[in-house]
């Protein structure tokens, strides 16, 4: 039964009534809702026990990839000193044992020796580039490390930052639930007094289903991103309550402007890209240094009598001992040669894989830079949107003070908000992922202003 109905049907007195009702109950939701915002907004304000920090620490200290990484990292360390120390010289002990045997055999026939090898490279053609392809494997090998690193920080972030802006959606969403659920009692209290239709009711409780339906599933979203966090990065937490970032970071990864990062940027300070230049020039150091044309070696051998013999005494150090330089100078070999020939090939293969990499950066720079701006574009007309719903909501809420409404069309303008508020939710959550992403493409992390 509309307004107009109940005029006709009912007298001032019941009207003078119903105003002072509504009155009353507009200024005490007011009252309601100021409180809620003030408890949410305090809530939303504390820091939690274990945030981005803790969390980020905890997933490295569990990631086996990161600890690959690392030991990696270490092997390549070990392969470098080993080639800028090429002048540690080479060691051997060798015993030999000998049966002498046919005419003018030695007295005795069997001789014991040691022999006491000693050989140190002096300098070569191919030391400098060996060296320098060592260094680059290494310094190429400690970004993988750094690579890792950022890659967990940046997932950690991702996710906390999500799931705090659904926590705050949630929290500001408390606000409408509280008015909701009252005009849907006034309207279930109006259709039972016969005064608006059962119809109205259906339709605000049908309102009230839906929108209870739709917070349950934002709700659900923070228990499976923290299911992706762990899936990700094995971080796991029995009280995930207690798990997030502060509202301050919050708003400062939404206002990042990516759309100022350049090209040359991303070049410059990616991770990947660094690494696999290092890893380029080093392969071109290893391909020169295939084959060393010429060296310069220490060479020692001191024989030691072990079983006397005619000429010697056991102890006696033989005069076939000797100390000397050893030059080496590569004429031909043909191995080598081909070795060689085959580096530079797979050089210049990586060199246009590199150049195909730089070109997926900025192909990938420029999508989540026009993803962003249109992101932001469709936020801004949502927030215009938004502003007008609340005015239409508040219109409305004075106009059921004079009869020109029935309780159901503000519970459908309310749940409009809400869809509102969802979608701005996913606008958001959509430019979280832009930031990140921009941020793993320079190999950065979230510069916090306190």
């Amino acid at each position: 039964m509309n307004s107009t109905l109940f005029n006709l049907h009912g007298c001032s007195a019941v009207k003078d009534r119903r105003v002072e009702e509504l009155t009353l109950q507009y200024f005490t939701r007011s009252l309601v809702s100021l409180s809620l915002m003030a408890a949410s907004s305090l809530s939303l304000a504390n820091t939690y026990p274990v945030g981005l920090d803790e969390v980020y620490q905890a997933a490295l200290s569990v990631s086996n990839e990161y600890r690959a990484t690392q030991q990696e990292a270490q092997s390549n360390q070990a392969l470098a000193e080993a080639e800028q120390k090429y002048y540690m010289p080479k060691v051997q002990l060798t015993g030999e044992w000998n049966q002498y045997y046919g005419a003018q055999t030695p007295s005795p026939e069997t001789t014991d020796a040691l022999k006491l090898n000693v050989d140190m490279k002096l300098w070569g053609t191919g030391v400098d580039d060996k060296r320098s392809a060592a260094q680059n494997n290494t310094a190429a090998s400690e970004l993988l490390v750094t690579g890792m690193e950022l890659s967990v920080y940046q997932t950690v972030l991702r996710y906390l930052a999500k799931i705090e802006r659904t926590r705050e959606y949630l929290a500001d969403n408390e606000i409408i639930a509280q008015r909701l659920d009252d005009y849907v009692q006034k309207q279930r209290n109006a259709s039972d007094e016969g005064s608006s239709s059962l119809s109205n009711l259906k339709e605000a409780e049908l309102e009230l289903s839906k929108f209870k339906d739709a917070v349950s599933r934002v709700r659900a979203s923070i228990d499976q991103m923290f299911r992706s966090l762990r899936e990700e990065t094995n971080y796991q937490t029995e009280t995930p309550e207690q798990v997030g970032i502060s509202q301050t970071m919050l708003t400062q990864l939404l206002a990042q402007d990516i759309s100022l990062v350049t090209t040359e940027e991303v070049w410059q300070h990616n991770v990947e890209l660094r690494n696999r230049t290092l890893l380029l020039d080093g392969q071109l150091n290893t391909a020169n240094a295939q084959r060393e044309r010429f060296s310069v070696s220490l060479v020692n051998e001191t024989q030691l009598e072990v079983l006397g013999s005619d000429e010697w005494e056991s102890g006696d150090v033989k005069n076939a001992s000797y100390i000397g330089l050893k030059a080496t100078y590569d004429l031909f070999n043909y191995q080598n040669s081909q070795s060689q020939k085959s580096a530079y090939h797979l050089y210049e293969a990586e060199n246009e894989r590199v150049d195909l990499l730089k070109e997926q950066m900025a192909a990938q720079l420029n999508s989540l830079q026009q993803e962003f701006l249109d992101t932001k574009d469709k936020r801004e007309s949502l927030l215009e949107q938004i502003a007008l719903n609340e005015d239409l909501v508040q219109t409305q809420e004075r106009e059921l003070l004079i009869n020109k409404l029935e309780y159901v069309d503000i519970v459908k303008s309310l749940a409009g908000l809400n869809d509102s508020y969802a979608k701005l939710l996913n606008y958001d959550l959509a430019l979280i992922d832009s930031v990140v992403d921009t941020m793993a493409l320079r190999s950065q992390r979230l510069a916090i202003n306190d």
